[in-house]
């Protein structure tokens, strides 16, 4: 139904109310579906029980002034489960509406089983007046049907190149191209006792020709042969094909308790005149452990239980300011949702970690991971389900401020 921070409504949100007076919170009817995040998907089985998320398919677009029109494309991604749409509008930016292009806003639908593109076409107009570049700020909203905006690219930009003098990007002519390949997310991951990994690669900015592009899963700290089969092959589109193509990566199952590892995805060599995304020609899939303890969780001065002991919790965090260049961190326990860990001083807690129990919220069946961390010490977080085994490590490197977590899609192990 909304909230106060303009996205679906999600627990601690101000959504207006729900049946039971209070904020949203899984289980209430808050006249919404619950807050999905958008981040890199849990569920690489490519079936219609993922999460549907709706976003342009680049963040930033460019059209000439001379051209007089820019194609704009919307995927959804993450299942195809379901009547879906989704609100485009301009808005913002450099460039002014009814000088350098027509405002406008509009409505994009997808039946049930539709994982197809979409797109938009903005009119783009020529005003005479050499005045370079000039932006406009594309914006999704009101997704329907049970669907989301992805949190990264629910908003993008477009560039209009001046016709009177405007510089395209470095090699575009304006003209139709043959297209960029790249990953369909920055990372993706598998439960080590699923079979296989679905990886999806997309071609964007064109679709002139036949195309391919060569691809590769190797090792990284991930064994090949022993956590999973090293695979390559070759991905092609026809002429006018922009649909996103898959592979799989086998994985192999063991009892070793190991933490998650991590496989190399690569593109590279690709033909047709076609591209590779310099930012997203590579990936890591990362295999999660789930061959962690079935105890049930003993709280302790490193270890912090949640959801009635289900969860575990802890921390091992790296710096030169401890004995060892190792430590532990130490818990103070708040309630059977969350809890706070502290590094070096009980006074100065580093981390927020919730664990919330959505098994009942709308289009859910997961346990929610949330946590906040006011560090840039090296650290894993390491959250183990004490009643599957299924085991998820979350890293932060030395240096670098950690960003807060929203992963709705990994614990999947209500039933």
């Amino acid at each position: 139904g909304g909230d106060d921070d303009g996205d679906d409504c999600e627990p601690g949100d101000d959504c207006g109310g729900d049946d039971d007076g209070d904020d949203c919170e899984p289980g209430d009817d808050c006249g919404g579906d619950g807050d999905d995040d958008g981040d890199d998907d849990g569920d690489d089985d490519g079936d219609d029980d993922a999460r549907n998320v709706i976003k342009f398919d680049e963040r930033s677009y460019f059209g000439s002034e001379s051209a007089g029109l820019v194609v704009i494309t919307v995927e959804r991604s993450h299942g195809e489960d379901g009547a879906v749409s989704v609100t485009w509008s301009t808005g913002g930016g450099t460039a002014t509406a009814g000088e350098d292009y027509v405002a406008a806003s509009g409505t994009l639908s997808w039946p049930n089983g539709d994982g197809s593109t979409k797109t938009f076409t903005l009119q783009l107009l020529d005003d005479g007046v050499a005045e370079g570049n000039e932006t406009v700020e594309l914006v999704l909203s009101d997704p329907t049907g049970g669907a989301s905006l992805d949190p990264e690219r629910s908003s993008a930009t477009l560039t209009i190149g001046d016709a009177g003098g405007g510089d395209l990007p470095p090699g575009d002519d304006g003209d139709d191209r043959p297209g960029t390949f790249k990953f369909s997310e920055r990372g993706f991951q598998v439960i080590e006792g699923q079979a296989l990994a679905v990886v999806g690669v997309e071609r964007s900015h064109g679709e002139r020709g036949a195309v391919s592009v060569a691809w590769s899963a190797s090792a990284g700290s991930a064994g090949d042969g022993v956590d999973f089969e090293s695979v390559s092959g070759v991905l092609s589109w026809g002429a006018g094909d922009g649909s996103t193509k898959t592979f799989e990566v086998p994985i192999l199952q063991d009892t070793l308790t190991e933490g998650t590892e991590t496989v190399a995805l690569s593109l590279a060599d690709p033909t047709g005149g076609a591209s590779i995304d310099a930012e997203r020609g590579s990936a890591l899939l990362s295999i999660l452990d789930d061959d962690g303890s079935t105890a049930v969780c003993e709280p302790g001065d490193d270890t912090l239980c949640l959801q009635d002991g289900r969860f575990s919790a802890e921390i091992t965090f790296r710096t030169p300011n401890v004995a060892g260049g190792t430590g532990r961190a130490r818990t103070i326990p708040f309630s059977s949702q969350a809890g706070l860990f502290w590094f070096f001083d009980a006074g100065n807690a580093e981390m927020l970690i919730k664990v919330i129990d959505a098994c009942g919220v709308p289009g859910f069946d997961a346990y929610w991971v949330f946590y906040a961390a006011t560090t840039n010490v090296d650290f894993t977080l390491t959250v183990t389900d004490r009643a599957t085994g299924v085991v998820k490590q979350y890293f932060n490197p030395l240096g670098q401020t950690a960003e807060p977590v929203q992963d709705v899609l990994t614990f999947q192990t209500c039933n």
